[in-house]
């Protein structure tokens, strides 16, 4: 889990990295939009893809010392219990409760839409469903609903850019990409990048909507002044698309920016190599494969003599000498007599090769001070587990050699063990290892099923038959689950020296044959003839490759002059719907319902003929509020945005100032009051070429100037 976590989080910071630097403020919103859900699936599907590359490494290994003590040592290194952790327990247990938490809200969004969708009447509307609610919303989306105000419906005071916004939303499945994100917050809510990963998508959410809207009607500016005078606080549902007033100034840069062909090209295809670079970094594993020079030694087992089964061995005669062998093959055979009326066969069967001269292996400064480290590496010395710590009292001088065994993983625990080394000083070499290839050390050697094993228990020079048999089946009955563990590794070590040596010969085998194989090849014409016939063939391959090149190199460019031609058809088909839908608004503008004066209303923007305007325009009208706008003693921050609504009087005066939004721990309303009703009077609002009372809207840019 914590790879998934951390390979995830690696690739979504990419993604999210390239699109904040080079997508995000170019106009090619649809990529964007595929970009970042597929960022999001790639960055989960991504833990789950691996690619191993196997790359073989030659390794040296210097032999260790053969001693029969170092097979016991392995089986009788202590392992301590880990105490229980209760870590992951509790972490599982914080994370479960907060999923759920976080689930039952997300259910529970869903939940209010559809409880709103039930109780409200709705209407159809091109295709979606408008719900019309009695609360004071501004029109937000989710699915293939449009949530209004019912009012507002009624009145038909809602813009047609405001329909075409929503639109907009539910032609091109935005909630969908809303409730996606959602599922990932809600299974994976530690992670911070998807919070980012959401405003992203919303954002792009409204530059779409944006783009569809002035393709629509064409006029950007009466567009942006219909959002400033929505810039109110979005609603409340995550999981709605809405006007949103955060991103306002975002959306207005968009709508006039352009990206250039080349540039939006060239921008798409850098996202290939970024893909590629995550596959490489966080997929491709490469394996080292050991590749051992001399398996035989690296494995450290008895040297092979060259004399063959059945000769003679003087070197073994001198080795064995004077011992007492006793042999059960568990084939109720059995052997018991001195190593000298053993025969040349019984010799080869059942006794077990003379060991190689032990070399001393010097010890380096580098692995010594490594050794210490007891959670990587066990450690005996002369043949006794010590604690790591007791390296402290030695220097690497003070061993003649060492041997090791690799880290391994337990068959019936499953838990990785430590790598094992084993440690011999000076003076053990001397007295115990130095000479140990010349004579057997123990006076009776005892062979049972097949496995070479220590007689350390019999005691007797010369047993009888019956009391050595016996001895021996009690000694394979009783042995301890740690014996057991030991011959079975020393079982499996020469198994994996034959499969080692048996490996080798056919490495060697199959490099003399291809050498043979060459050499053949070189002095036969017939094969040289067939490897020229061959060469020909592929020579003509080549040629109609590139005749098949140049072929589809033309239809290429006859494919390009045909999409050249489809391209200006459908341009000149665009410009006549165009001017057809051109046609249609203005039939339907002559059907709209017309505005009636009524003396005592009081009118909204939306719904005169004319609006109120300052003598100047609006350049004029914040240029006079910054000049006499004067900030009260504990306004505190630099300068700040202030939302106030009005009423322009049929005499151009202003009455009924409200702050609609002001910053907090502040009270601006009067300071903003008393310079709207200074100012000079405006142009008023007309309805049938009649001044009329109009309510309107302006943010307002509060200085200190202090």
């Amino acid at each position: 889990m914590t790879d998934f976590i951390i390979k995830s989080s690696i690739s979504m910071l990419a993604f999210l990295a390239v699109y904040k630097l080079f997508l995000e403020r170019e106009k090619m919103h649809h990529f964007n939009r595929f970009y970042l859900l597929a960022s999001l699936i790639i960055s989960l599907v991504i833990p789950f893809l691996s690619f191993t590359i196997y790359k073989e490494v030659v390794t040296n290994v210097a032999p260790p010392v053969p001693l029969q003590e170092n097979i016991n040592l392995i089986a009788a290194t202590a392992k301590n219990e880990e105490p229980i952790d209760y870590t992951m327990p509790v972490l599982c247990s914080v994370y479960g409760m907060i999923t759920l938490i976080l689930c039952i809200r997300f259910f529970n969004n869903i939940r209010h839409f559809n409880k709103q969708i039930r109780q409200n009447s709705s209407v159809v509307h091109e295709n979606a469903s408008l719900i019309l609610v009695d609360d004071c919303v501004i029109p937000h989306t989710f699915l293939n609903y449009i949530f209004v105000n019912k009012e507002e419906f009624e009145r038909n005071s809602i813009e047609n850019e405001l329909y075409t916004h929503e639109l907009t939303h539910v032609r091109q499945k935005h909630t969908i990409d809303i409730l996606f994100i959602e599922v990932l917050k809600t299974i994976f809510w530690f992670n911070p990048l998807l919070y980012i990963y959401k405003k992203a998508i919303q954002l792009n959410h409204e530059f779409l909507a944006d783009e569809s809207v002035i393709n629509h009607s064409h006029n950007i500016t009466f567009y942006q002044k219909l959002l400033l005078q929505k810039a109110v606080p979005a609603t409340n549902y995550i999981l709605a698309s809405s006007l949103n007033f955060s991103v306002t100034k975002k959306r207005f840069k968009m709508m006039t920016k352009a990206t250039p062909k080349a540039k939006a090209t060239v921008l798409k295809l850098a996202a290939l190599p970024l893909i590629a670079g995550l596959l490489y970094a966080l997929c491709i594993e490469v394996v080292a494969q050991t590749v051992i020079v001399n398996p035989i030694e690296a494995i450290a087992l008895p040297e092979q003599n060259a004399i063959k089964h059945g000769e003679k061995d003087p070197v073994r005669d001198s080795y064995y000498a004077g011992v007492h062998v006793v042999i059960h093959d568990g084939k109720d055979k059995i052997i018991n007599k001195p190593y000298e009326q053993l025969t040349e066969a019984e010799k080869d069967k059942y006794l077990a090769p003379v060991p190689k001269p032990a070399e001393k292996r010097a010890l380096s400064d580098k692995l010594f001070e490594s050794l210490k480290d007891k959670k990587t590496y066990s450690v005996a010395i002369d043949n006794e587990h010590v604690d790591n710590s007791k390296l402290n009292s030695y220097k690497p001088e003070d061993f003649a050699v060492y041997t090791s065994s690799p880290a391994f993983t337990d068959a019936v625990t499953g838990k990785q063990a430590l790598s094992q080394y084993m440690l011999y000083t000076n003076n053990y070499y001397d007295t115990n290892v130095k000479d140990a290839h010349k004579k057997y050390k123990h006076s009776t050697y005892v062979v049972s099923i097949g496995i070479y094993s220590d007689p350390a228990a019999a005691q007797s020079p010369n047993p009888t038959p019956e009391s050595k048999v016996t001895h021996v089946t009690a000694d394979t009955v009783k042995k301890t689950k740690e014996q057991k563990m030991a011959e079975t590794r020393r079982v499996v070590a020469m198994a994996e020296r034959d499969r080692a040596m048996a490996e080798r010969e056919k490495m060697i085998a199959k490099r003399n044959a291809l050498s043979a194989q060459r050499d053949t090849v070189k002095d036969n014409p017939e094969l040289e003839q067939r490897r020229a016939e061959i060469e020909k063939k592929r020579a003509a391959m080549d040629q109609k490759r590139q005749e098949l090149l140049a072929k589809k190199k033309g239809l290429d460019t006859r494919k390009d002059s045909i999409h050249k031609n489809k391209s200006a058809r459908l341009e000149e088909r665009h410009e006549a719907l165009e001017k057809r839908k051109q046609q249609m608004e203005a039939k339907k503008a002559l059907f709209k319902e017309p505005k009636v004066y009524q003396e005592n209303k009081i009118y909204s923007a939306g719904e005169v003929e004319k609006e109120p305007e300052y003598p100047g325009g609006a350049t004029a009208f914040y240029s006079y509020v910054k000049d006499k706008l004067k900030t009260p003693s504990d306004f505190k921050e630099k300068s700040a945005k202030v939302y106030a609504s009005f009423i322009v009087e049929k005499d151009g005066t202003i009455s009924t100032v409200e702050i609609l939004r002001q910053p907090d721990g502040v009270d601006l309303k009067d300071a903003v009051a008393k310079v709207l009703k200074k100012s000079k009077k405006w142009s008023p609002a007309t309805v049938e070429n009649k001044a009329v009372r109009c309510s309107y809207v302006m943010p307002i840019l509060v200085e200190d100037q202090k």
